[in-house]
Order: C-alpha cells, then sequence, then structure tokens
C-alpha cells in the first residue's frame, strides 16, 4: 500500500490490551506510527500534546466511551478535520445515528478482517485535503427509536459513514454466505460419512446375524450329536459349572430330574458322589485336572450298584487355543469287564 512520505501517527484508544497490542502490530506493518490510550481521557491528553494524523477508538470503554470522545474532538476548531474510525458492533440503525452525531468517519466491526481495516484507514487518508476543502455543513434533526439525534457533519464526512457502513454490512454479508456455503460443504461431508457409517453398521449387523445364526445351527447340531450318543457326556467351563450335559448320563448315573434339569451344580456333583464306591479318590482326580488343564485322563469309576464306568476327560479350546473348559465322557463297560 502506498502512503506519502509525510510521516502519520495513528492513535488507537483500547481498554483491552491485548486488542491493543494487536492492532498496533498490524499498523506498525504497514509503516504507521502507533500511540496508545486506554480510554478517551488518556486520548484527549495524548492529542493534546501529540496531534496524530488519525484515531481509531473503540466505543465500549471506561471513564470516556467512543463516541464522547469522538464528539469533543470534532466540537474542537483545531481537530475537527482529524479522521476518526469507530470500532463497533454496530448492532443496529442507532449506532450509525449515533456515529453521525458525534462525527465519525468510518464504522469498522469487530473482529474486523485486516485488509478491509488497512483498505478503509488508505481511503480516510487519502480523502482528508477533500475535506478540507468541502466545508458545507449541514444540521438536520433526526428523530429514531424515541430519541433525538442532531447531525451537523459534513455533507462528504456523511457519506463516507454511510459508504463504510453499507460497505461493512456487504462485507459481513458477504462472510455470512461464505460460511453457509463451507456450513453447507461440512454438512454434506457430513451426511456422507454418516451413510458410509450407516452401511458399514448394516453390513456388520447382517455379517452378526449370519454368525449368530450359523452358531445357533451348529449349537443345534453339537446338542443332537450329543442327545444321541451312547455315551454320557457332560461339558463344563473352566471353573467346572456345566455348558451341555445329555440325557445318557442322567441314565448311567441314573440322577433325578429336578438334579439333571436344575442350576445346583454342587447338589448334582454331590449325588453323583454317593453312586461311587469311593468319591474321595474321583474328587482328587477331578481338582487335579483343574489345576492342570492341559492334561488329559482316563480311568474306571465303579458305582454301588456294581456297574463299571470309563471315564475320559479332555480340555477344549477355542480355534485361537484359548482354553475355556472341559468334555467328560462316560461309557458302561460293566459287562465286558465281567467278561474279562
Amino acid at each position: 500500500m502506498k502512503k506519502n512520505d509525510q510521516k502519520i501517527e495513528i492513535l488507537v484508544v483500547e481498554d483491552s490490551a491485548t486488542q491493543a497490542e494487536q492492532l498496533g502490530y498490524i499498523l506498525e506493518q504497514q509503516g504507521y506510527t502507533v500511540l496508545m490510550a486506554r480510554n478517551g481521557r488518556e486520548a484527549l491528553e495524548i492529542i493534546s500534546s501529540s496531534l496524530p494524523t488519525m484515531v481509531i477508538s473503540d466505543i465500549i470503554m471506561p471513564d470516556m466511551d467512543g463516541y464522547t470522545l469522538c464528539k469533543k474532538i470534532k466540537s474542537d476548531e483545531n481537530l475537527k478535520n482529524m479522521p476518526i474510525i469507530l470500532l463497533t458492533s454496530l448492532g443496529d440503525a442507532e449506532d450509525v445515528l449515533k456515529g453521525l452525531a458525534c462525527g465519525a468517519d468510518n464504522f469498522i466491526t469487530k473482529p474486523y478482517d485486516e485488509q478491509y481495516l488497512l483498505t478503509r484507514i488508505h481511503h480516510i487518508l487519502l480523502n482528508v485535503d477533500l475535506r478540507r476543502e468541502t466545508k458545507v455543513q449541514m444540521g438536520v434533526e433526526i428523530f429514531f427509536g424515541g430519541k433525538k439525534y442532531y447531525i451537523t457533519s459534513e455533507r462528504q464526512q456523511i457519506l463516507d459513514l454511510l459508504l463504510s457502513t453499507y460497505e461493512t454490512a456487504v462485507h459481513k454479508n458477504r462472510e455470512l454466505v461464505n460460511t453457509q456455503k463451507k456450513l453447507t460443504e461440512l454438512n454434506e461431508k457430513l451426511e456422507e460419512k454418516v451413510q458410509e457409517r450407516t452401511a458399514t453398521l448394516t453390513t456388520e449387523i447382517e455379517e452378526r446375524k449370519r454368525a449368530e445364526e450359523e452358531l445357533r445351527w451348529k449349537t443345534a447340531f453339537l446338542e443332537a450329536q450329543v442327545d444321541s450318543s451312547l455315551d454320557g457326556i457332560l461339558v463344563v467351563d473352566k471353573q467346572g459349572k456345566r455348558i451341555l450335559q445329555n440325557q445318557r448320563l442322567n441314565e448311567l448315573w441314573k440322577i433325578p430330574p429336578h438334579f439333571a434339569g436344575g442350576k445346583d451344580d454342587a447338589a448334582q456333583v454331590q449325588f453323583a458322589a454317593s453312586r461311587m464306591k469311593t468319591p474321595g479318590e474321583f474328587a482328587g482326580k477331578v481338582a487335579h485336572l483343574y489345576s492342570h488343564p492341559d492334561e488329559v485322563s482316563r480311568d474306571e469309576i465303579d458305582l454301588i450298584d456294581g456297574t463299571v464306568l470309563d471315564r475320559y476327560s479332555s480340555p477344549v479350546r477355542d480355534k485361537a487355543g484359548k482354553y475355556f473348559g472341559r468334555i467328560w465322557t462316560f461309557r458302561n463297560i460293566t459287562e465286558r469287564k465281567h467278561q474279562e
């Protein structure tokens, strides 16, 4: 941006130290000399000792706000040509009327775009001489919102402020349009992600249903095989809790229905022990197997009614090799033992 060779001093009036430093840095990067004031009173003190080229002031400040500062500067015959930019939220038309009433030259909304701010400063500085030459004054009373405003600003000043207000509105509208466009793009991307995730979940659900159906079929097939076996079969988990038990086992051990169909494993074990000739010996072997899950065991059990059972026990593992229980099979070998 081209500037005159003459030294340009800009007074920044801002009670927020962070915002003041940020604005000061932007201006200094463009070669302007920056003065700082925290409120309107400090600004007037600085102006009285060092006449700046331009004032950029916040509106909401303690001690003296931006409107009052602007009015005091514009009412001073020696300072009235000093350009003043007010930083405002530009909430409604009353802000514009207040700016006109106090003689402000431009509005810049917060948060401001850096390039837009520099463009407005450059425009005002280029028109400083033109304003000095055009000193036709207008005096008009305006009633708005139940309040009266008396506007005495010069024609050029009024035009500049109104144009800056319009320009600001257009700039904000452009930002809103861009924001809306980005939101639309984000929503479209989000919709795509949702559809992709929904398709993935649908596939996962279908696969899970197929897996559950396959598991039910395999379980039913296994139960059918177990129930048709001539051997008594008992499947337990690694804690010894029953998972599966066929009818042949109940027949071999003469287990009553209320034990066989119940959930009291201890009661069934106790009943089975009462049917053995040497229950203590068998209990020791069972305890040994549970503490040594990899072992395979086979022996014979003599029941008190003369029945001899061939007992076989082996660990059960899944495809990954993880141990999750044992399977016990019992076969009646009484006739063969008698023949031997």
